[in-house]
């Protein structure tokens, strides 16, 4: 498998509706999160991992298409405004089999990726790797490769992204 793996309308447009109704009523967000406690910046975080919907079917989804049966350790959605920029940081540091996947939540299409912005970049052999965080977008990626989230460039837009922490 490549290290950086991309599956578009990942999830059904009724899985969709259902994942864009939970965020709408029944996410807890808590603000505070960041990739190192030394971090300036801080964002959102919903945990998921004791939500069935994603921790048993989302993940037998990413098991069906990856063919293989991943063992999830995590799971949270990241919650970014305007200047709520991430850092470039790993997800597992090396050697490790661990990968994560994203799954893009919010309305970012290509109609209006260029106001929005919001895109995750991979450093990978000292270039950057830009990737657009389409709605029902799955991005799954080597946990030791170096990336950062992206903020959204206009105040109207919540970017949700949730992360599925994964290990062979």
């Amino acid at each position: 498998m490549e290290d950086i793996v991309i599956f578009e309308d990942f999830l059904t447009k009724d899985e969709m509706t259902f994942v864009d109704i939970f965020f709408d009523r029944d996410a807890k967000w808590h603000y505070g999160h960041a990739n190192t406690r030394s971090d300036s910046v801080s964002w959102f975080k919903c945990e998921l991992f004791e939500e069935p919907f994603f921790k048993k079917y989302v993940v037998s989804k990413i098991n069906k298409v990856t063919n293989y049966n991943w063992d999830c350790f995590d799971i949270y959605a990241n919650g970014q405004t305007v200047q709520l920029e991430g850092k470039t940081h790993l997800d597992s540091i090396p050697p490790t089999e661990q990968w994560s996947a994203l799954l893009y939540v919010s309305d970012i299409n290509p109609r209006n990726i260029d106001e929005v912005n919001g895109h995750t970049e991979f450093t990978i052999k000292n270039q950057i790797r830009s990737i657009e965080p389409f709605k029902n977008r799955l991005v799954l990626f080597k946990g030791d490769i170096p990336h950062k989230g992206r903020a959204p460039s206009i105040p109207e837009m919540f970017r949700i992204s949730i992360i599925f922490k994964l290990k062979k």
